[in-house]
């Protein structure tokens, strides 16, 4: 299914959208995968606030979203600027709360700062990722994405080295968006796993993303490194950029590591 048609939105009034989380957008038991459900927020914002793009999203995940289920997204506008419009929005599933976040949306540049791209082979040198079970999760099979191949082998040698680099595209073609940079922020393995291996579920508990320009190449190269685990919680950081080495998106997200 086409990233488009996963993310469609139906405007139910009063600044409320439904969507359905679709079957194989999910990470692990049945779970939705982050992005895909914070490029959901992110329209939601984008139509509410009638902007172009969303620029910042900052969402706190408060429960899991079940792949196969509906959600109501309740929207209000905070604020409207000349350049920027702010946006609060409301994920619900089943009358239960699942996202609040916070997103500020108006017109993204299309020639963004450049940065240059990261230390990564070209996308045909490098690993596809694929479903399996339990990894990688389905969603691995709505998008092409291939990683770096001395981190593509964690699974038998981790690394040491908290850092994942790989190339993210969108099926058959379909162009790159924004939308599709933020759901490019949360379709990889948490760079704790190259370092250390699986550790079991490692769910998020929020996550931001930072819109820098909109993507201009098949392909975006993604790096997310400096991890920090303090209080029970991991943190890291990503950069995606596209293929002309300009920025498209940052981002940082904090979860909650596993019980041992």
């Amino acid at each position: 299914m086409r990233f488009a048609e996963a993310t469609a939105l139906t405007e139910l009034g009063d600044g409320r959208f439904s969507a359905h989380l679709q079957p194989g957008w999910d990470a692990f038991g049945g779970v939705a995968n982050g992005g895909y459900v914070l490029a959901l927020v992110a329209k939601a914002a984008v139509a509410a606030t009638e902007r172009q793009d969303p620029i910042s999203v900052t969402a706190h995940f408060l429960g899991p979203g079940r792949s196969g289920s509906d959600v109501i997204m309740s929207t209000r506008v905070v604020k409207n600027g000349r350049q920027f419009s702010v946006a609060q929005v409301d994920m619900t599933s089943a009358d239960s709360l699942t996202i609040s976040a916070l997103a500020t949306c108006g017109d993204a540049i299309d020639d963004g700062p450049p940065s240059g791209l990261p230390d990564l082979p070209a996308p045909a040198r490098c690993v596809p990722v694929v479903p399996g079970d339990p990894l990688p999760p389905p969603m691995a099979g709505q998008i092409e994405t291939r990683m770096h191949p001395d981190d593509a082998a964690f699974f038998e040698r981790p690394t040491g080295r908290a850092r994942l680099r790989g190339w993210f595209r969108l099926l058959d073609g379909e162009p790159l968006s924004t939308l599709a940079a933020i759901l490019a922020t949360d379709t990889w393995p948490p760079p704790l796993f190259v370092a250390q291996g699986p550790t079991g579920w490692i769910a998020t508990l929020e996550l931001t993303v930072h819109i820098r320009s909109r993507p201009r190449t098949d392909w975006l190269a993604c790096v997310f490194d400096r991890n920090v685990i303090s209080g029970g919680t991991v943190s890291w950081d990503g950069t995606i950029t596209d293929e002309s080495g300009r920025l498209v998106a940052s981002c940082r997200q904090l979860a909650l590591l596993p019980r041992v």
